[in-house]
């Protein structure tokens, strides 16, 4: 489901708990997932309808465990077009938070939950995420490529590939409901 959302300003990410600290990078090629933790795996995928903008602010969406609504639990730094994503994450029920747009932003109100299971890739979704400045509105799909996820996750994570289930977890949306 697409819906058209518009940005409210201004917020600041420290407001509502979250902190540069919890920028979380992909995983290490090499690395062993440590014990209770899934591996999240999506593409977030960023296009600009607003065509002529020679300056856009930096775009972020977060994503929080739903056991405790206060303190984001990661922040996902996004550029424009591709942005695939595998990071390690204690094994939980989560929920895109919200999406950020320099000091504009959007609260998703828990309505896109997700499952990571301990020792497995988790594919929650490609996010397709079409942002209009002009208007200061957004597009939030979440989409199943699960094939194209996984023949990316083999490729860039042959190790990990090899040692954890890839497991297609989709991130449920509930925000018509």
């Amino acid at each position: 489901m697409q819906r058209r959302t518009v940005l409210s300003a201004p917020l600041c990410l420290t407001a509502f708990g979250c902190a540069s600290a919890l920028k979380l990078p992909n995983i290490d090629p090499d690395a062993t997932l440590p014990a209770g933790h899934g591996l999240l795996v999506t593409r977030a995928l960023l296009s600009d309808a607003s065509p002529g903008m020679s300056q856009r602010p930096d775009v972020s969406i977060t994503l929080i465990d739903v056991t405790n609504l206060t303190v984001a639990s990661a922040i996902l730094p996004l550029s424009p077009g591709e942005n695939f994503r595998a990071i390690a994450l204690p094994a939980a029920t989560y929920t895109w938070r919200g999406i950020y747009l320099g000091t504009y932003s959007s609260e998703f109100r828990g309505k896109l939950p997700f499952k990571i299971e301990a020792g497995k890739a988790c594919y929650v979704g490609d996010l397709d995420l079409q942002i209009d400045w002009r208007y200061k509105t957004y597009k939030l799909a979440v989409k199943d490529r699960s094939r194209i996820a996984q023949s990316r996750f083999e490729a860039e994570y042959p190790k990990l590939a090899g040692n954890l289930p890839f497991e297609v977890s989709l991130a449920t949306d509930l925000r018509g409901l």
